[in-house]
């Protein structure tokens, strides 16, 4: 007899295990007709970078991102303009947060039953609110505002209300921007 260890409820369990170790979701777009290769300075824009949310984000996560970003751009050989020198391309973040419901199992409890002499089984579930926050980095041609890239992230350690550690920021910058500039392979997709 093949029996199978892996119950619907187990499965349940494994899966939100798997979600909750799951690393957050990293996408990007970017315009085709660009040539990327032709960009080496950059400036950030004015634009506010909190969106439609019911509270301000800590000015010291603002801070994080934005330096965060800065240092991955450097890094990559882009030049931050100096005031009144005309950058190649302008750079801005979106913050953005939403209140979320997760859910969580307990596994099976058991017990035996006098009435009939059999045995009985059952799981707990139950759900919890957490903020989810979301970062975009969105890059535009200086000369005419056009979007040329953006890639974006998001994970419920990104909430406003919790303390967001600078190694973090720097993770998730890195992994969005781990995608800029386009390869030319990407291009002809």
């Amino acid at each position: 007899m093949n029996k199978s260890f892996l119950t619907p409820a187990t499965a349940l369990i494994v899966s939100l295990l798997l979600m909750a170790c799951s690393s957050y979701q990293v996408k990007t777009d970017f315009d085709e007709t660009t040539d990327f290769s032709t960009l080496s300075t950059f400036a950030w824009t004015e634009a506010n970078p909190v969106k439609d949310t019911d509270s301000a984000p800590s000015p010291l996560l603002v801070a994080r991102i934005h330096d965060a970003i800065t240092a991955n751009l450097q890094a990559k050989q882009y030049v931050l303009a100096n005031a009144g020198k005309k950058p190649d391309f302008l750079v801005n973040f979106v913050l953005e947060s939403k209140e979320r419901t997760g859910v969580t199992a307990s596994p099976y409890s058991f017990g035996l039953g006098f009435h009939h002499h059999n045995f009985y089984s059952s799981t707990t579930v139950s759900t919890y609110q957490f903020t989810e926050g979301s970062i975009a980095i969105d890059f535009y041609m200086s000369e005419d505002k056009r979007p040329i890239w953006r890639g974006s992230a998001n994970k419920n350690f990104m909430g406003f209300h919790a303390d967001v550690s600078v190694e973090q920021v720097t993770e998730v910058v890195n992994r969005v921007l781990q995608a800029f500039p386009p390869t030319k392979e990407q291009t002809k997709k």
